[in-house]
């Protein structure tokens, strides 16, 4: 897997919003010194507005992990853009892979109810995240990315790795 150069293994989460609001110029001239300064070597964006600043952050060996971010992205309809990516997911993974990217997040906190379509998790949910993430991987492996099993809360009693695995797709995991 590629890593940074000098890695340091620290991290941060940027804004909740685009990545680029602030415009390039304070990037490169407050925000990136701030990152050197503070040893940051891996940096979470959201996709929108975000692919000139993952150039940026992959020019200055730091490392973008780009989230994929879709409001309520969980949903019992498996059809692109409901419970999976979407076509507009997957021209922005394109572009952020053909950037030089390559961790990408495409869902989060998957067990609370602000994470699905109408706010209901179903009492089956576990099972259709776990279907609709072997569908994300693929398509995030097919373009070259490398995609993260979705984050589940703090103190969640899921195991999306294990039911992936229980699903016959252990193989997702495999380099």
């Amino acid at each position: 897997y590629p890593r940074p150069a000098n890695d340091t293994g620290i991290g941060v989460h940027w804004s909740a919003g685009n990545a680029g609001a602030v415009g390039m110029g304070e990037l490169r001239d407050y925000w990136l010194p701030e990152l050197f300064a503070l040893g940051v070597k891996w940096v979470k964006i959201l996709h929108d507005g975000g692919v000139e600043f993952a150039e940026l952050l992959l020019q200055n060996d730091i490392m973008p992990i780009v989230r994929l971010y879709r409001y309520q992205p969980n949903s019992v309809d498996p059809a692109p853009g409901k419970g999976t990516l979407g076509p507009r997911e997957i021209e922005y993974l394109e572009r952020y892979v053909d950037a030089g990217v390559r961790y990408f997040e495409f869902n989060n906190e998957p067990e609370l109810y602000s994470e699905w379509e109408g706010g209901q998790v179903p009492p089956n949910a576990e099972e259709i995240v776990a279907r609709n993430a072997i569908v994300d991987m693929e398509t995030i492996l097919e373009r070259g990315g490398y995609p993260a099993v979705p984050a589940t809360a703090i103190g969640t009693k899921w195991d999306l790795m294990g039911k992936i695995i229980e699903l016959g797709r252990g193989d997702l995991f495999d380099e």
